[in-house]
């Protein structure tokens, strides 16, 4: 990606979960500190406000998929943060194409 000039960003925080479940115990860290035995099903705050910035000047954006699991609400944050983020800047013009 470097070389072609992409930028390819990975979350910095996460919300993580002791279970996959609606009603799991929930709490945001840094990525390299995901506590062992719970996983990550959402981005946390920080880097939701890293990809915000990044689309800020996109022209043309393609998106497949959410960015947690939005099927429950502790992790939907994220996935409607940068649809809301799309949604404005298909309005300032830029292309969004979401699968």
């Amino acid at each position: 990606a470097a070389e072609k000039g992409i930028t390819f960003i990975l979350p910095s925080d996460v919300v993580v979960a002791d279970k996959f479940a609606a009603d799991a115990a929930t709490q945001t860290v840094a990525v390299d500190a995901i506590p062992e035995g719970w996983m990550g099903l959402d981005n946390g705050p920080v880097a939701t406000a890293e990809i915000q910035k990044e689309l800020s000047d996109c022209k043309t954006v393609i998106w497949n998929g959410p960015m947690g699991v939005f099927e429950f609400e502790a992790f939907a944050k994220g996935t409607f943060d940068i649809a809301d983020t799309l949604a404005e800047l298909t309005g300032k013009g830029c292309t969004t194409i979401i699968g």
